[in-house]
Formats: C-alpha cells, structure tokens, sequence
C-alpha cells in the first residue's frame, strides 16, 4: 500500500458546520499535497491506538467502509441496518458522487456500529446526538502525538490506502471502485446499470479480514496475510 492527497470533498461554505470542522485550514500544506497510501504497519499502528471514543471509532469505521470521513462523522442511525441487511445506505444527497450509496457492514463494522447504539440519539457520533461529530481537526492533531506515524497522514489517506489495499488482494477495478463510491466513466454508467452488491461485500469483508490480520501480526500472533489472484 503506497500514497495520497488532501482531501477537498466539500466546498467549505456549503458544507455544514460539522463537514467544515473536519476541512482544517484550507492552504494546502506541500508536504501533504502528495498522493499516501499507509503501509500495514501504519494502518495497524492506527488501529491499536484508536481511542475508546467516537473519533477512534471514526477512525476505525472508515478504514473498514471507506467511506469519506464526513459521511462517517454526519452518520444518522436512521440509515444504519445492522439487524437485516447490514449496510449503510447514504442518501444521494450526503455522498460526493451525487449517488445513492449502499455499504455493505463486515462483522468488524457492526460490532463498531453497536459499540456506538443510543436510541436517544439522531447522530451516531457527536457529543450531544443533535449533531454529528465536530472537532476533527483537533481531534486528529491529539491523536498524531499518540500514534506517531514517521510520515504525514489525512484521513483521507484511509481512502487511498483501502482502495490500494483492495487490488492489492485482488478486487477487480470495477468492484473496488463500486465498494468505494467512485462512478464509473459515463458510457460504462449508461449500459451497465449494476450495483454490484454482493460483489461489493465480498470485498470488504475480504479487506477486513486483512485489516484484523495485519493488526493480529502487529500484536505478536502468528498468523499469516494471504494476498488472492487477481479476479477476472
């Protein structure tokens, strides 16, 4: 898993209150303007530090959907099934492709989704439950001082690195790029109205599964990471 950019999914004077609180300054920082994909180490050493909290979970929700980290932190319970279907459904309007988007949930996924369940609240993270997460900036810079990564990271790297991580086990390119909401070019878009679903959890259960390995390997257990062929 190699390299990635800053993210700039959101207009700041369009996005609400609690996408822009995650945008940070809006100069572009050189040394983090170059496409990152974290290795394993990394995204294990991510993992294990993740705080007991709603920023750690974030985190930790976004490395097994890859979604984007505005649609994680503005997450309404209300689009959550995780008794029947297991998925996320983001409304067109809450996803930067302008489609609706269904995410499939891994059992990692759901157990972080039940870790967070309150039936008092609208939002599922966020200190009030009025609203969703706010503080990200913050949030990350205190989480830097913890995790101590030797090179600069966003978290919008966690996309880069999951979509890497993605090909590297083998997911065909058109269902590694369904898995993560990017649309297809437009004459594929007009004649192949798949939503490739089931392929799309087979995937990410295929990368959380990896992501549990790497991060057993990272605590000592002696298990092996399996890198499948390529699909057709």
């Amino acid at each position: 898993m190699r390299r990635h950019s800053n993210w700039a999914a959101f207009s700041r004077s369009s996005a609400p209150q609690s996408a822009r609180d995650w945008c940070g300054p809006t100069k572009r920082n050189p040394r983090s303007s170059r496409e990152r994909s974290l290795s394993d180490a990394e995204v294990a050493k991510i993992w294990l530090s993740a705080p007991d909290n709603d920023y750690g979970r974030i985190l930790k929700l976004i490395l097994l959907t890859d979604c984007r980290r505005a649609e994680v932190g503005d997450l309404k319970w209300s689009v959550v099934d995780n008794r029947d279907r297991h998925t996320i459904t983001l409304p067109r309007e809450r996803t930067k492709s302008g489609q609706e988007h269904v995410v499939p949930l891994s059992d990692m996924a759901r157990d972080i989704l039940r870790g967070a369940w309150d039936p008092d609240r609208e939002f599922v993270f966020g200190r009030t439950g009025a609203g969703g997460f706010s503080g990200g900036s913050k949030s990350k810079a205190e989480f830097d001082k913890t995790v101590k990564l030797k090179e600069p990271w966003t978290l919008h790297d966690l996309r880069w690195t999951v979509r890497t991580g993605l090909g590297e086990l083998g997911v065909a390119p058109h269902i590694a790029e369904a898995a993560i909401n990017h649309l297809p070019a437009k004459l594929i878009r007009i004649y192949d109205r798949n939503k490739y679903e089931p392929e799309k959890r087979a995937a990410l259960n295929e990368w959380a599964t990896h992501l549990k390995t790497v991060v057993a390997q990272a605590t000592g257990a002696n298990v092996t990471a399996i890198r499948n062929r390529p699909r057709v």
